[in-house]
């Protein structure tokens, strides 16, 4: 499940879907006790949003633009 999306590209009336930053989220990744996190490599916000929340780091892969990583709560 993506956490950010908002409305469908179809309902919205656009190509891409409707975002909303993470930490408007925060109930729905409450609830939550696996994330991934996918992002730029220069746009850590997200990690530290989510180590905020109670996530702990498991594992982390880095390509040629973006970082993916998997983040747990106990």
């Amino acid at each position: 499940m993506d956490l950010t999306r908002g409305i469908s590209a179809a309902q919205w009336g656009l190509i891409f879907d409707q975002r909303f930053p993470l930490e408007s989220r925060s109930a729905l990744v409450d609830r939550q006790k696996v994330v991934f996190a996918i992002r730029p490599v220069e746009k850590p916000q997200e990690e530290q949003f989510l180590r905020s929340r109670g996530f702990t780091e498991q594992a982390r892969w880095t390509g040629p633009g973006h970082v993916v990583v998997k983040f747990v709560k106990p």
